[in-house]
């Protein structure tokens, strides 16, 4: 349903009330966030009231709420004193937030999630008009099994005090748990989830460290200073040995199949905040050979930044586009390109799955023309059609619509899917000549 369809309803039914009062209405009286709240709901929708009604405006305090959400399969979950809190780093700058929800026992949101937990997220996507980039991503790692795990997720209607706050993407929180990245964190020899991060901030050896040119954020609870610093020792030589080292060296370092796949996965949608934050790696057992995954923050990729336009070219798997100092170079994957028995892996194992990625795709491409009646109304909540909120290139910009913000991502990939195909079985890619833009 159209903005205009509501605006003039309502408005009709305040004249007739003002007309009876003596009052007069008249359109600057009514929020437009306000107007929008009975859609023809296609979506899972979220109620959340906060107490005393006030707005979520902290990363860091959480608020009290009372939480309800009525899912597409017709269950619905209610429950109170569910806490929740801002979240994001640059995405907090902007007017749409993104919010943590903290339930006070284990739930699923998702009706197919494998396992209840309590902590979810909801992503606002705002500098994603398709809203699809960042679900395109957490799919793509949850077909291909050398990803141990990817988030579920879907796109929901959220009504935060009663106003309508938009289209979010709903999704589980990367974290150690039963269900999501399983890790044993007690006993002698323990694993560590941690994450390449140039947001990293706080205590050096608390919070983060630094191996090799790049900082990692800790997502793992420690004990000990001594834990960081062999864990920061271990990563150290894990990246020495990428560089450097054979094959029976770096395989004893790295979990070669998580790598490939996730490599696979950053350069076919070419994000490009790979190299900069949120590439999570963690380890099973301590010193055990590193995981990259699950992916995470998408909505920068597939031709939307003018930073990583071009469907041709290696981006994440560049050796001559950046210096391993340049703050985006993702240094792993460029260091493991150079390497002729890697790229041999990464050529076999696209030919294995690139298919099924395409499939993926469109698919999460379908999930969003399925839905675009409750997803275009986002866009009368938020008016952000033809603004640039972040990087996105002309080409975007020019978009009148998410159907055509997605119908753009469609042809994008399927441009980038033909370029990889045909360069991943060159000879240039097995002798080393890396195609750079």
């Amino acid at each position: 349903m159209k903005l205009i369809k509501i605006t003039s309803l309502l408005l009709s039914l305040l004249f007739l009330f003002s007309c009876s009062s003596g009052k007069e209405v008249s359109e600057e009286t009514v929020n437009k966030d306000e107007l929008i709240t009975v859609p023809r709901a296609t979506l899972s929708v979220i109620y959340i009231d906060t107490e005393t009604r006030r707005d979520v405006t902290s990363k860091e305090e959480y608020i009290k709420t009372d939480f309800r959400i009525v899912m597409t399969d017709g269950r619905e979950i209610e429950m109170s004193d569910v806490n929740i809190r801002g979240r994001g780093n640059q995405s907090w700058d902007v007017p749409k937030k993104s919010y943590r929800l903290k339930f006070p026992e284990d739930v699923a949101l998702i009706s197919t999630s494998d396992y209840d937990n309590k902590d979810w997220l909801l992503i606002a996507n705002h500098a994603d008009k398709s809203f699809i980039r960042n679900i395109t991503a957490y799919e793509l790692g949850r077909e291909l099994d050398g990803v141990e795990w990817s988030p579920m997720s879907e796109l929901v209607d959220v009504y935060l005090n009663g106003k309508y706050r938009g289209v979010y993407v709903l999704t589980e929180r990367i974290e150690t748990a039963k269900g999501r990245i399983n890790i044993d964190e007690e006993g002698d020899s323990i694993g560590f989830l941690f994450e390449m991060d140039n947001y990293a901030e706080g205590r050096m050896l608390s919070d983060y460290f630094l191996a090799g040119p790049r900082e990692y954020s800790i997502h793992s609870d420690f004990t000990e200073t001594s834990q960081v610093r062999g864990l920061m020792s271990h990563v150290t030589n894990a990246y020495n040995a990428a560089k450097n080292g054979s094959y029976s060296e770096i395989s004893k370092y790295l979990d070669l199949d998580s790598v490939v796949d996730m490599y696979l996965i950053c350069e076919y949608m070419r994000n490009w905040d790979a190299g900069w934050s949120s590439f999570y790696m963690y380890t099973k057992e301590e010193n055990g050979p590193i995981h990259f995954g699950p992916p995470w923050d998408y909505d920068l990729s597939s031709g939307n930044t003018t930073n990583a336009l071009e469907t041709y070219g290696l981006y994440v798997g560049n050796l001559y586009g950046m210096t391993e100092k340049d703050s985006h170079n993702h240094v792993w994957f460029s260091a493991l390109m150079t390497h002729s028995w890697f790229r041999e892996m990464v050529k076999n194992r696209w030919n294995e799955v690139k298919y099924r990625m395409a499939d993926t795709v469109d698919a999460c491409c379908d999930y969003v023309y399925e839905n675009s009646e409750s997803i275009e109304r986002n866009f009368d909540r938020w008016e952000t059609i033809h603004k640039r909120i972040n990087q996105e290139p002309p080409a975007v910009l020019k978009l009148k619509s998410c159907v055509e913000n997605v119908d753009y991502m469609n042809a994008w990939l399927d441009e980038r899917w033909e370029w990889l195909d045909s360069y991943y079985n060159s000879e240039a890619f097995a002798n080393g000549i890396i195609y750079n833009n």
